[in-house]
C-alpha cells in the first residue's frame, strides 16, 4: 500500500508531501492547485516518461518520492532484494525515488539502490493501478488475464499451480543447460593432444603401445590426436591450449620434478599424465605402482633365499633426466633392501648401446658374495641383450643367478629362457588414462576419478630365478 508520497520541483508543486491511510483517500482542490501534478509524480514514480518540461521553472530537477508497504515474502519484496535494494524498518517498509533533470536526465532507486526505471515499471503492476479516461489497461495483459482466472480458481487450485510453476523453472533451468552444454559442445575441438618424447635417448619403438591404445581409444569416441614433442615444454602446452587447439591434454615422460606441472595445472582444458611427479599439484596422474614394483622384486628375492642384489638400471643418460617411473622403482627397491639389511649394487650403463653393456655385465660376473646373485633389469630394452651376454659367458639365469625383469607379459614369456617379470602393459595403463579423460571430459554424474590412479603390479614367475631355500 503507497503510505505517503513527496514531490518536489514537479510542474506548478515547489514542494508538497501527500499522505494516505487505508481505505478511501480523496484529494481536492480548485482549477490549478496541482492535482493532474500528483497523478504525473505517480506515474513519473513508476517508470513513466521523464519529461524535464515538467520540471518546475527554476529548479534543477524533479524528484518523487514514495513510502509503500508491502508483503515480506511477497513478490515485490523479493524482486526488491534481488536487485540489490532493502526494505526499511521491520521490513515491510519500501522506499521508491525517481528524479529528473532539467537536461532530461533521470535516475531511479529502490531500496536504497539504483535500478533501471524498468524495475519501476515492473514493480508498479503490483504494488498501484490509475483509473481513469482510458488509462486502466491492465486487463488487456495476458498474465493479468491468468492471475485472475487462477485466483477465481481457489485455493485448490493454487496448490496445483506452484507445483506446476517449481516443475515448469526447472524445466526452464534444464533448457537452460542444456544450451549451455551443446554452445560448449560446438566449441570443441574433438582433439586430444598427446606430448611425446622424441629425442635420440627415448626408445620410440617402446611410445607405439601407448600412441595406438590412445589414438584407437579416442576415434572410438569421435576424437582425433594430436601428436606435440615434449621437447617444446611448457610452451608447447601454453600454445596448444591458448589457441584453443585441443579440448584435452595427456602428457607422458613425466619427471620428479617437471617443470611443466605448474603450467599444465592452470590450463583451462583437462590435463592428464602418464607418470606421477613429486608434486601433481591436483593433476589427474595414471601409471603403473613403479615403487610397488621396486618393493616387490626384493620381496620375490628374499623370499628365495637370496643375500645380495644388483640393479641394473637405465643408461645415465636416462637417469640424469629424473624421470618419474625410473626414481620411483628404484628408490622403492633400495628402501625395501635397506629394511632387510641386503646389499645392493646399482650398476648404470654409461650411455645406450651394446658397449656400454657389456662393461656393465663384465662388472656384474666379477661380483662375489654368498649364494647366487639377484639380478633386478627394469630397464625393458637391455633385458634380451642381457640375457644373450649371460649365456655367451656361460652364466645360465635359473641356475647360476636370478633374474627379474620389468616387460610384458608377452615379451617375458617369449624370451629364452622365460623371464620371471613383473607386467608392465602399455596398453593398460593407457587405457585407464583415456578413461580418466573422458571422465573429465564428458562426465555423467558418476563420482570422478581419483587423482593419483596407480596400476597395482603384478609378479609371474617363470625360469629365471633360483630359489636358494630349496636348491
Amino acid at each position: 500500500m503507497l503510505e505517503e508520497v513527496r514531490i518536489t520541483g514537479l510542474g506548478v508543486i515547489d514542494e508538497a508531501v501527500l499522505e494516505l491511510s487505508g481505505g478511501f483517500n480523496v484529494v481536492t482542490g480548485e482549477t490549478g492547485a496541482g492535482k493532474t501534478m500528483v497523478v504525473s509524480g505517480l506515474g513519473l514514480l513508476f517508470g513513466g516518461k521523464a519529461d524535464p518540461s515538467r520540471v518546475r521553472p527554476g529548479a534543477e530537477r524533479a524528484l518523487v518520492e514514495g513510502r509503500l508497504q508491502v508483503e515480506p515474502d511477497g513478490p515485490v519484496a523479493r524482486q526488491v532484494n534481488e536487485s540489490g535494494g532493502d526494505l526499511d524498518d521491520d521490513g515491510s517498509t519500501l522506499i521508491l525515488s525517481r528524479s529528473v533533470s532539467a537536461e532530461g536526465r533521470s535516475r531511479a532507486t529502490c531500496g536504497g539502490r539504483s535500478v533501471p526505471v524498468s524495475l519501476l515499471t515492473y514493480l508498479a503492476d503490483d504494488l498501484v493501478a490509475v483509473h481513469g479516461q482510458a488509462d486502466q489497461q491492465q486487463l488487456l495483459k495476458p498474465g493479468r488475464q491468468r492471475q485472475a482466472l487462477d485466483r477465481f480458481a481457489g485455493a485448490e487450485f493454487a496448490e496445483l499451480l506452484a507445483s506446476y510453476q517449481r516443475v515448469y523453472q526447472r524445466h526452464q533451468q534444464i533448457r537452460t543447460e542444456l544450451a549451455e552444454l551443446t554452445t560448449l559442445a560446438s566449441q570443441r575441438t574433438r582433439v586430444i593432444s598427446l606430448v611425446l618424447p622424441f629425442d635420440v635417448v627415448v626408445d620410440t619403438a617402446a611410445l607405439v603401445p601407448f600412441i595406438e591404445t590412445i589414438s584407437s581409444l579416442a576415434r572410438s569416441r569421435d576424437y582425433d590426436v594430436l601428436l606435440l614433442a615434449a621437447n617444446e615444454g611448457s610452451a608447447g602446452l601454453q600454445r596448444v591450449a591458448g589457441r584453443a587447439l585441443c579440448d584435452a591434454i595427456i602428457v607422458m615422460n613425466v619427471q620428479t620434478r617437471d617443470e611443466r606441472v605448474p603450467v599444465a595445472a592452470a590450463l583451462s582444458v583437462p590435463v592428464v599424465m602418464i607418470g606421477v611427479p613429486e608434486d601433481p599439484q591436483g593433476l589427474h596422474c595414471v601409471d603403473l605402482d613403479f615403487a610397488g614394483a621396486g618393493r616387490m622384486a626384493i620381496e620375490e628375492l628374499v623370499a628365495t633365499g637370496h643375500q645380495r642384489i644388483a640393479i641394473i638400471e637405465h643408461p645415465a643418460e636416462m637417469l640424469d633426466r629424473r624421470l618419474s617411473f625410473i626414481d620411483r622403482f628404484l628408490d622403492a627397491a633400495m628402501q625395501a633392501a635397506r629394511q632387510r639389511s641386503l646389499p645392493v649394487d646399482v650398476l648404470t650403463p654409461a650411455e645406450r648401446g651394446r658397449v656400454a653393456l657389456v662393461s656393465v655385465i663384465d662388472r656384474l660376473i666379477g661380483l662375489t658374495g654368498p649364494g647366487p646373485l639377484g639380478l633386478v633389469v627394469p630397464n625393458m630394452q637391455a633385458q634380451q641383450p642381457i640375457l644373450r651376454m649371460l649365456a655367451a659367458r656361460g652364466v645360465v639365469p635359473g641356475r647360476d643367478i636370478s633374474l627379474i625383469g620389468l616387460s610384458t607379459d608377452a615379451d617375458a614369456a617369449e624370451s629364452d629362457p622365460p623371464i620371471t617379470n613383473l607386467s608392465f602393459e602399455p596398453r593398460d595403463i593407457s587405457r585407464r588414462a583415456m578413461q580418466t579423460m573422458f571422465a573429465l571430459l564428458e562426465p555423467t554424474g558418476a563420482p570422478p576419478p581419483p587423482a593419483v590412479d596407480l596400476i597395482p603390479p603384478r609378479l609371474t614367475r617363470r625360469q629365471t630365478v633360483v630359489n636358494v631355500l630349496t636348491g
